[in-house]
């Protein structure tokens, strides 16, 4: 921001009173900037998507003199291009972004920062908890197939394979208020978070595995198994394939949610998943493994597979083998060993009080991927007044897992006539929905954790909103990949063809700037009393070409009111 000396206070005055501006003979003074890109990203994901317009079209009876999409939005936006608690979105919205600026030129934009009276948002902590006692089930469910539905169509998406996984996030709700509040989402469960020590709350997300686009979310109880919740989503699971095209599509699901009960339920479906090592027929490992492809780092992968009657029904099981895979199931058995021989070695001698006690150590310090690695026993002491553990390597279980399971896949499908690379392509894939829990749970952008809410309804409302941040986030890539953005690359020489992610789009998207300038207004010589403000841009002089490459991409320019293309 520039400075500019206008006088002292007499010249000032003096100015004034002969009728002229203090600012006389300044061609434009810079007055304040704001991060534009993200705003107006944000502004084009809202009129993509519907998303005010099918809020207000669910939720609006609820709050009859202001726009309930309005500030639910302004809540998701913030998540999506600065995260701060609900009690920072007023502060970043009028200070920190340009989504103030871009209301504010008469024009309805995109229908964002306006209540129903005409008046300014007041978007405090209280305000954005208000509008979320608004977003029941059924209007989280209506909302969210309008909204996911509008973008698939507008932007023609088709996806061939889907994915479903789960995840948890831990929460700051004690016992004492589970009790209070009748809650039944945050339960106690396996952690994937390592928070053995807080309640969690779980979520099960489907993806498409082409666009990313999450098609389907369900919130539940954090002491739910994976398994569990996918036979109980399972049938409409199955309505979403159908939808698609059920000969033309194939589902693709973790290994902890395909049981026999659950893999029964997708009879006459095609998916993929994997199996234990004592699932995996004896036959297939003896078969020779041959060359197969070359995974995306450029690593030779090997294969063997053939047809068998797979958990009831006929599959094809394929065993794939990796030279790299091999040495991180090394890497990963060694430390685990180290740390479980640590543990029992510092019983040695110990007499427990009891059995069972006994049992319960030996079992939480065997290594947790490798547990047939040690083997252990429990004997009364020779006094009688408590219990021994001994132990010592399994040296003939040792071997075998490093003869049948190091390195080694076992992928199973109902996809007959897939050949082996195809099926360990679709498989590998399943890193896509991983990235998906990984913007969850980071902290810059559309984060779930620190889940501060103290009521079911609550906590289903601020995922389904960071939900909706993640669905932008992927359709703003999709959009990005379908229109051919490219990122430049800090090689020299080197051209990029990689993807763009949503991250390093926002980053670029907020080095544009809106700048607030005023300048004199001149009819021939003489000039008119008072001065216009205008709205310009100021671009990263690192990324200039990338920042306008995003401009026109996305057709930002448009936003900006009493912008003319």
């Amino acid at each position: 921001m520039r400075t500019v000396y206008l006088g002292t206070a007499e010249t000032i005055m003096n100015a004034m009173m002969s009728g002229r501006s203090p600012l006389a003979g300044l061609d434009a003074l810079t007055l304040a900037s704001r991060p534009f890109g993200g705003a107006a990203l944000m502004l084009y994901i809202n009129e993509l998507s519907g998303f005010t317009e099918i809020c207000d079209r669910y939720l609006g009876s609820g709050r009859s003199d202001s726009s309930p999409g309005a500030y639910l939005f302004t809540a998701i936006a913030n998540r999506l291009v600065h995260p701060t608690s609900k009690n920072g979105i007023e502060e970043w919205y009028r200070k920190r972004s340009a989504l103030y600026w871009l209301d504010d030129g008469g024009d309805d934009l995109a229908g964002v920062t306006t209540k129903k009276d005409g008046r300014r948002l007041s978007l405090s902590g209280q305000n954005i908890w208000n509008y979320m006692d608004l977003l029941t089930d059924d209007a989280m469910d209506s909302i969210w197939r309008d909204v996911t539905t509008r973008i698939r169509e507008s932007l023609s998406i088709k996806d061939e394979t889907f994915f479903f996984d789960t995840t948890n996030f831990f929460d700051y709700v004690d016992d004492e208020t589970n009790e209070e509040k009748g809650n039944e989402l945050t339960r106690r469960g396996y952690s994937k978070q390592h928070r053995s020590d807080k309640n969690q709350v779980s979520l099960g997300l489907f993806m498409g595995g082409e666009s990313m686009i999450p098609y389907s979310h369900e919130t539940y109880a954090g002491n739910v198994k994976d398994c569990t919740h996918f036979g109980d989503v399972v049938e409409d699971l199955k309505g979403f394939l159908k939808r698609f095209g059920r000969e033309n599509v194939t589902l693709v699901i973790d290994k902890g949610c395909s049981t026999a009960e659950n893999v029964s339920r997708m009879k006459g479906y095609f998916f993929i998943s994997t199996l234990k090592r004592e699932e995996v027929p004896s036959s297939l490992l003896r078969e020779e493994l041959r060359e197969c492809c070359v995974n995306e780092k450029g690593r030779e992968v090997y294969s063997s597979s053939g047809e068998y009657d797979v958990k009831g029904v006929r599959a094809k099981v394929v065993c794939s083998f990796s030279e790299s895979l091999r040495r991180k199931h090394e890497t990963r058995f060694r430390r685990e060993m180290e740390k479980s021989e640590e543990l029992f070695g510092s019983k040695e001698g110990h007499a427990f009080r009891s059995e069972k006690a006994a049992y319960r150590f030996a079992e939480k310090a065997l290594p947790r991927n490798f547990r047939r690695a040690i083997k252990y026993d429990v004997t009364k002491t020779l006094d009688g007044n408590g219990f021994r553990l001994t132990w010592n390597r399994n040296e003939e279980a040792i071997t075998r897992m490093r003869r049948d399971s190091f390195g080694r896949n076992f992928i199973f499908t109902t996809r007959l006539d897939w050949s082996d690379e195809r099926i360990i392509r679709s498989y590998r894939s399943m890193y896509r929905i991983e990235n998906q829990f990984r913007l969850l749970h980071s902290s810059m952008l559309v984060p779930v954790c620190p889940v501060r809410h103290w009521t079911d309804q609550k906590i289903e409302a601020h995922i389904f909103l960071c939900m909706v941040g993640l669905l932008f986030a992927r359709a703003i890539e999709y959009v990005a990949r379908t229109r051919g953005l490219v990122a430049p690359s800090h090689d020299e020489g080197v051209e990029t063809t990689k993807p763009v992610s949503y991250s390093r789009i926002i980053d670029a998207a907020e080095n544009i700037q809106l700048v607030m300038t005023t300048s004199s207004e001149r009819a021939g010589t003489e000039e008119k009393r008072g001065r216009r403000r205008r709205l310009g841009f100021k671009l990263s002089n690192a990324d200039e070409q990338f920042n306008r490459s995003i401009l026109e991409t996305f057709e930002l320019m448009r936003f900006v009111p009493g912008h003319r293309a």
